[in-house]
């Protein structure tokens, strides 16, 4: 009884160390990660609106340069969002700024040219990527 006791209480504290770790893990830095493509703000939204599944299985949950014209830009307390204009006048690339990344600047001007690299994470009538960074 007294080893088994030992062995759940190793095991408790091996768990407890775990999450821990997991808990306090520091959240990567999408700066320093590779883009799987690059891509402009036109050519993404074009190949989502020209066949979505395809689209989501290269797209989806990777890391993604994409460029373009600012058409819109949203700031609140924790996050920015900025809207990278298309040929299609109701649909965007929508890219928010990574809230656990410092920006060199968060003041976007309509109509300057930038690139973002984030994670694409889906197509609701705009092509939305999240945790975005400014490329230079």
């Amino acid at each position: 009884m007294k080893k088994l006791l030992i062995v759940v209480l190793i095991l408790g504290l091996a768990g407890l160390f775990w999450g821990y770790k997991m808990w306090n893990k520091p959240h990567e830095n999408i700066s320093d990660i590779k883009a799987a493509y690059s891509v402009s703000a036109n050519n993404v939204l074009g190949e989502f609106e020209k066949n979505e599944t395809d689209a989501n299985s290269k797209y989806i949950n990777k890391i993604i340069e994409v460029a373009g014209k600012v058409s819109n830009i949203e700031s609140n307390d924790s996050t920015s969002i900025v809207t990278l204009e298309t040929d299609n006048p109701m649909s965007g690339v929508i890219c928010e700024l990574d809230p656990y990344s410092k920006h060199p600047r968060t003041n976007f001007q309509v109509g300057e040219s930038v690139v973002f690299k984030g994670y694409c994470t889906g197509f609701l009538s705009d092509v939305i990527f999240s945790r975005c960074v400014e490329v230079k």
